[in-house]
């Protein structure tokens, strides 16, 4: 029978009981109209965008969006066209408004008489979408799919005016009609609350309010303040979770989490910043406080919170980083410079932060495999930061210039500090890398030494400098100590590996002292040098025998 009125149900949606696999039959009935009006929908969106102009506009275009309304109010197989017929009018309106220039494609938005007549639609599109959406929630289906429409329309059209329309107003008058669009709807949340009503219009009112606080964010704010602005919205959202036990609106929790950490962390590619604003701290740093805050408003046992804590981890790196650069380079964090002091300070925070989410791995369940990959890929960015440190910002040959103030200089951290850290590895880290890890604190030590010997001699760091015998003597005395007793720790606890390695550095101080610091010596100076070189390996082989050493393997 013909429905001409456009009142009727969907035919197997009244019948559905005599069919056994209904939806599927449904999808088959329905297939004609729903491709039908889709169709007429995607001329309607192209219509608009050839017609490129403003005039009578709400004339044209009114009558498709009410039939729409009105065919989807009893047929839930159409429900979802008038949010698509949304989608398209944003499109169609704003492609008329992109233009091209020397720097690529931009909103150019609409000029003279098209300013006014636009503004004038979209208002009236906004009531007729806002109307109707909140008509069809009557029919008690599908109301997330109408309360959505009816809550969200308002702010896409006005997002819509704020950029086409160029100078027409301040930014602050479409800042103020976003913000007193989502204090309306918050209002409105906090009340149905009161009462509560956990419905989906509920949480459709909180998504909507924060959705309007974020285009104001938007608006009013620029550049860092954005992102501060938008990190706000974790707390909010997070205590509103805690609340009213809305589980619902994790998902826009999660959303708006990504928008800072991806905003924060792709920074350096996107946005510049002047060098005479702090804007790292209440950006990177505001972003970090905000979400501690959050996690710490939701139960350990939360999923939610997981999230929260590693993404809390991961802008407290980005903090650090950002602000060491802030400090090194007079404002400009962005510059493309490296120096010995930031290489260090990266590969320390690195390498820390790599071991403690290794840490939390082991007391994770649902997040242990994003906490071991997250751990690995910083400790990876470790050892490279430490291989700039060590063959190309080297002071020995590079430009890089350390104080002449004995230990507490740069070289305790960029050389002494990946010790400790390589040794805490070793310790704590999987076993499967405590072999790399034990080799690793080994050649740290052996370079932190050594450095700290020529720059205790020369009070600076040059290959080009002249090396004293009191120097070579040093390196040779040293050295041998370290051999002797890493060979101890390998027969006593280490095993054979660390044994070996004892071993081979006794070859080197052997062959250095031959080769280097007896070359010059003549006479019972040099008798005396062999006898004390002897006296010192009779000395480790009677210790080795003495207290009966088993290599472990």
């Amino acid at each position: 029978m013909r429905d001409w009125v456009l009142s009727k149900a969907d035919w197997l949606g009244e019948n559905k009981h005599k069919i056994s696999n209904w939806r599927s039959s449904d999808d088959v009935a329905n297939a004609p109209v729903r491709n039908s009006m889709l169709l007429i929908l995607i001329a309607y969106g192209f219509s608009i965008f050839a017609y490129s102009s403003t005039d009578g506009a709400i004339y044209y275009w009114t009558p498709q969006i009410l039939l729409l309304f009105l065919a989807s109010r009893q047929r839930i197989s159409l429900s979802w066209l008038p949010w698509l017929s949304l989608g398209l009018q944003c499109a169609a309106w704003l492609g008329m408004g992109l233009g091209t220039s020397s720097d690529g494609i931009q909103i150019v938005g609409f000029r003279g008489a098209d300013q006014t007549g636009f503004l004038v639609y979209a208002g009236w599109m906004a009531a007729v979408y806002f109307a109707m959406a909140l008509w069809n929630l009557g029919t008690r289906h599908r109301a997330v799919t109408w309360i959505s429409l009816a809550l969200v329309s308002p702010l896409l059209w006005l997002a819509l005016c704020y950029l086409l329309i160029a100078g027409f107003a301040e930014s602050w008058v479409w800042g103020s009609t976003a913000v007193a669009i989502g204090v309306a709807y918050l209002i409105l949340a906090s009340w149905r609350l009161k009462q509560e009503l956990h419905t989906e219009i509920t949480v459709w009112l909180i998504l909507a309010g924060h959705f309007a606080y974020s285009l104001a964010a938007a608006i009013l704010l620029r550049e860092a303040g954005l992102t501060l602005a938008l990190s706000a919205q974790l707390l909010s959202l997070a205590w509103t979770i805690k609340r009213f036990e809305l589980v619902n609106l994790s998902l826009l929790l999660k959303l708006v989490l990504a928008v800072v950490v991806v905003r924060l962390t792709t920074n350096p590619w996107l946005l510049t910043y002047p060098s005479d604003i702090h804007w790292s701290m209440w950006s990177y740093g505001g972003a970090t406080v905000f979400c501690a805050l959050a996690a710490m408003q939701l139960k350990a046992t939360d999923e939610l919170r997981k999230w929260l804590e590693v993404a809390t981890i991961h802008l407290l790196v980005l903090t650090l980083w950002a602000e060491t650069r802030y400090w090194l380079y007079d404002g400009e964090i962005f510059r493309l410079r490296l120096e010995l002091l930031e290489a260090a300070i990266n590969t320390a925070l690195w390498s820390s932060l790599g071991l403690v989410y290794y840490l939390r791995s082991r007391v994770s369940i649902n997040l242990k495999t994003i906490y071991l990959w997250v751990s690995r890929v910083l400790l990876l960015l470790a050892i490279a930061g430490y291989t700039l440190v060590l063959l190309f910002l080297n002071p020995l040959w590079s430009a890089e210039e350390v104080s002449t103030r004995p230990l507490l200089n740069v070289l305790l951290l960029a050389y002494g500090f990946p010790v400790i850290i390589c040794g805490l590895i070793f310790r704590y880290y999987d076993s499967r890398f405590k072999r790399a890890a034990a080799a690793m604190t080994g050649i740290a030590a052996f370079v932190f030494i050594s450095t700290e010997i020529r720059h205790l001699w020369q009070g600076q760091l040059d290959l080009d400098l002249p090396t004293s015998n009191g120097e070579l003597y040093t390196y040779s005395i040293v050295w041998l100590v370290m051999a002797v007793l890493t060979m101890l720790a390998g027969g006593a606890r280490y095993g054979m590996q660390v044994y070996r390695a004892g071993l081979a550095l006794i070859f080197v101080v052997i062959g250095k002292l031959f080769l280097i610091d007896m070359a010059d010596l003549e006479g019972l100076l040099r008798v005396a040098s062999f006898m004390g070189l002897g006296l010192s390996l009779l000395g480790l082989a009677y210790l080795y025998q003495r207290f009966n050493f088993k290599h472990r393997t």
